[in-house]
């Protein structure tokens, strides 16, 4: 029977999933939406200073979700006792948090899996920022109330005594998650926070590079990675060049990096793919420094207080930096607008008119090699 009940549950859920598609299509005024999901939440309670079941729904992806941990960490020690139940709406997210001490003692789920969760949640938090599935998930799950990120970055709350209508779109990402939970009491330090019991600190003098080439628009272009580790490799500071790759982009660009290889013939230079991320922080953990793009390596090597230098083009540091930044960063983009806010929102200025996703963003053009190697 209760076997039944589940996959009952799995198939409403499916059929949710698709009328949310429908209305976003079929509702041009979107307030409309908006306004249907407040009056069902109208009737919250006060805020309290306990709650037995508490629903965390981190959106999008593996960085943001290292942007969300400070907040987490503030969570867990803002409510000992209550039981935390973590979504995850993308699965590399999910599987970086299995290897995060700091969820040792939450439930851990993906999105496409909350019919699993079977006991009321007593409030939910939306971090990272607002995305169409999060909307899905509150619809099926129906938290007695709810703070966060839902329609916007304004922090929308169904609790009566919090109000907040500032709009942190343009705010350091690691201060907006943690601004909800100062709204809850909670102290975040402004910290990535993440460690792993099972790692061994083996650092040498090794230079780690994270440059994925198929994340296009915060990509160095294929000459400027080869500059890149030539001028490690000839600087004579580093026993060796490791240039990290997953798995998936190697196979994918086999042919350029059996090329750059063949390029630097350099007994030095070590191509290291990696198929996991705890083989990933492996790597990272035995380098002295990582060299790396806006990515999820520089928040990686933040919350392990490994040195870094991190290129920012389409985005901007000041909206990425966590307190314990131990690193340096190089921006290439020091306007006020900026191409890429995260999280989806506001794609790349420089590459609108060609109506393409696979080009480079024109700032990291800008970057001068010879310069921050001199």
């Amino acid at each position: 029977m209760e076997m039944a009940l589940q996959h009952f549950k799995k198939i409403i859920y499916k059929i949710n999933i698709a009328a949310i598609k429908v209305f976003n299509k079929i509702l041009l005024n979107k307030d409309i939406f908006k306004l249907r999901l407040y009056l069902y939440f109208r009737s919250s309670n006060l805020l309290q200073d306990s709650y037995k079941n508490i629903l965390i729904i981190c959106g999008h992806g593996a960085g943001d979700y290292l942007l969300a941990s400070s907040a987490i960490m503030a969570l867990n020690n803002k409510f000992r006792d209550s039981s935390v139940t973590v979504i995850f709406t993308r699965k590399e997210a999910l599987e970086l948090a299995k290897v995060n001490d700091l969820h040792k003692r939450h439930n851990l789920i993906f999105s496409r899996d909350i019919n699993l969760i079977t006991e009321k949640q007593d409030i939910a938090i939306i971090l990272s920022g607002s995305s169409p599935e999060v909307i899905n998930i509150l619809s099926f799950l129906q938290p007695k109330a709810m703070i966060g990120f839902i329609f916007s970055f304004k922090i929308f709350s169904s609790i009566k005594n919090i109000s907040d209508t500032k709009d942190y779109l343009f705010e350091n990402h690691i201060q907006r998650n943690d601004q909800i939970i100062h709204l809850l009491g909670g102290s975040p330090t402004g910290n990535i926070e993440f460690a792993n019991s099972s790692l061994q600190s083996n650092k040498k003098n090794i230079i780690g590079n994270f440059l994925p080439i198929t994340k296009t628009l915060k990509a160095l272009n294929t000459e400027q990675i080869f500059e890149v580790v030539d001028r490690q490799i000839k600087s004579g500071q580093y026993l060796y060049v490791y240039h990290l790759v997953f798995k998936d982009e190697y196979l994918t660009n086999k042919d350029f990096y059996e090329h750059l290889k063949n390029q630097i013939a350099d007994d030095s230079f070590k191509i290291k793919v990696f198929s996991n991320w705890i083989e990933l922080i492996d790597l990272i953990v035995s380098c002295k420094k990582i060299y790396c793009i806006d990515s999820v390596a520089y928040h990686i090597a933040n919350g392990l207080n490994i040195d870094s230098l991190c290129i920012f083009g389409p985005t901007n540091a000041k909206n990425y930096m966590p307190t314990n930044s131990v690193g340096q960063t190089i921006n290439l983009n020091e306007s006020e607008i900026h191409c890429y806010y995260g999280t989806g929102h506001k794609k790349c200025i420089c590459t609108k008119n060609n109506q393409r996703n696979d080009l480079q963003c024109g700032y990291m053009l800008k970057l001068n090699i010879e310069d921050h190697y001199s």
